[in-house]
Order: structure tokens, then sequence, then C-alpha cells
């Protein structure tokens, strides 16, 4: 898998290997041959600019070219690595020239979307990987919110079933749990997923199968850290009514509140603090 990762292996050729031989994505190992000048695709993606000095950027390429990196990072400088970052510097230039043949950004958007969709893929199966210099890739909020957008984008396609990726890291999100660290988790994450959904959107990702068994049997799932269900965490985060209707429902207050700036009803009406614990969470009203 390493030398996969180095040679940048299509996206069929990298999956299989995956679920072959998962172990192998979380094993370190030294590519002597790996050009030194592989560039950091995540930087090049997010046009993220640090300036170093030029001796200690001799010295960290031969300080990293000499330490184990978890295949994730091999392909990242890799093969891969280097042609999208090439690709990105290209984007770039046709995006700064109007009248650019629409072929060759379309041919440009290709290679970077393989190469995101592969990197993710590597991600999904050792999402605590570290890079070679000390950075937790997880740690990336470009990555995450990626991959956020990538399980609601598929939760929401009514046939079929989820990738590889979104399936593996969906499960991860809700099973996760450190004892040891109650903030560590991904609360947030699966908040951001969930909100909005619709009911087969959320079915869907409560039903996974297990991206590792070849059965049709599903895997239902709940969020380990809160203990509830993937429902009960979308209903937490959507309205359930609105603040007019639960205003009126008791009149006294509603007619308090109507002589009231939206904040004062806030402060003042004990119907205001039943309404949001009722489930509003935006009230436009």
């Amino acid at each position: 898998i390493h030398l996969g990762a180095d040679h940048g292996v299509g996206m069929e050729v990298l999956r299989g290997i995956c679920r072959q031989y998962p172990e192998g994505v979380k094993k370190l190992a030294i590519m002597p041959d790996m050009d030194k000048n592989g560039a950091n695709i995540e930087e090049e993606v997010d046009n993220i600019k640090e300036e170093e000095d030029d001796d200690d950027e001799n010295d960290t390429s031969e300080a990293t070219n000499s330490k184990p990196m978890c295949p994730l990072e091999i392909f990242e400088k890799g093969r891969a690595g280097r042609e999208a970052a090439a690709a990105a510097q290209m984007q770039r230039n046709l995006a700064a020239h109007e009248g650019a043949p629409s072929i060759h950004l379309e041919k440009v958007t290709n290679v970077l979307s393989s190469f995101v969709e592969r990197s993710d893929l590597l991600f999904s199966y050792y999402i605590n990987a570290t890079s070679s210099s000390g950075v937790r890739y997880r740690d990336n909020p470009g990555r995450m919110k990626r991959i956020e957008q990538l399980i609601r984008y598929e939760a929401r396609i009514p046939s079929g079933k989820l990738s590889d990726t979104a399936a593996i890291l969906w499960t991860y999100f809700c099973q996760y749990h450190n004892p040891n660290d109650r903030r560590d988790n991904f609360v947030k994450n699966i908040g951001r997923i969930l909100i909005g959904l619709n009911p087969p959107a959320l079915w869907k990702l409560t039903l996974v199968p297990a991206p590792f068994s070849s059965s049709e049997e599903d895997r239902y799932l709940k969020v380990t850290c809160t203990g509830r269900t993937i429902a009960r965490e979308a209903e937490i985060r959507a309205p359930s009514v609105t603040m007019e209707h639960a205003l009126k429902y008791y009149w006294l207050q509603w007619l308090v509140a109507t002589y009231l700036d939206p904040m004062d009803a806030l402060n003042y009406s004990a119907v205001c603090r039943r309404t949001r614990a009722c489930g509003c969470r935006l009230l436009p009203q």
C-alpha cells in the first residue's frame, strides 16, 4: 500500500488495497526514493502560503525524507501530490485569464477531485494519522468540512449506499468515545451533518452497512458519547414548534409579548423559555 500511495494508483486499485489490508494504512514506512520536493497538496489546494527560510526549508526536506511516514502522507508527497500541486497552480493561472478553454479547466478540476477523493479514502482508514512533522490530519478544518459535505451529499441520494469513505468516517464519528477526555469527540461534526436532513436521509445514516463486511447486514448506529440515536440528535437540532404557535397557546403571555421588543420578550416571558425547551433554535419572528 505504501508503494501504491507513492505511485498514486487509481481509486479502484487503492480502494481494493485498503479493503484487503486495512491495517496497512496505519503502518509507517521510509520511502528513500521519494522526491524531496514533493508538495503538501493540502496547502496547495487550500492556497495556504507559508514563508520559510531557504536553509530551514532544505533541512526540513532532508529530515522529512528520512522519517517514517504513513501511506496518507506518502500519497500526498508522492506522484499524485506533485500532479495535484501542478494542477492547482494551473487552475489558478487559468482562473486569472478570461477566455481560457473550458476543457483545460475541466481536466485540471478532475485531477484535483481525483486526488482529494483518494486522499480522503486513506484518511478514512486512519483518522488519527499524523504527519512526520507531528500534525494530525483530523485537525485540518478544510478536510473535516469536506468530509461533512460528502456525508450530507451521499445521505441525500435516495438510492444506493454510502461510499467506503463516507460510511467509515460516519461510523467512526458516531462510535468514537474518549473516556479520558469528554471534549474529544465529533459531536459538532455530527450536528453539522444532521441539521436539516429529511427523514429518508436520517434513516440512511442510521442503518449503515459495515464497510469491512461482505454481508448485507446493516449496522444500527447511535452516537456513543451522548447515548442518543441519530434521529434524536437530529431532532435536538431542528425546531419542532414556531415561536408564534407557542406564544398563542399561552394567550396571556402572548398578549404581554406583543408589546415587547423581541429581546425583552425572550428575557421576560416564561413562555419563551418554554418555547426554547420545545426545540426552537432560531426565532425569526
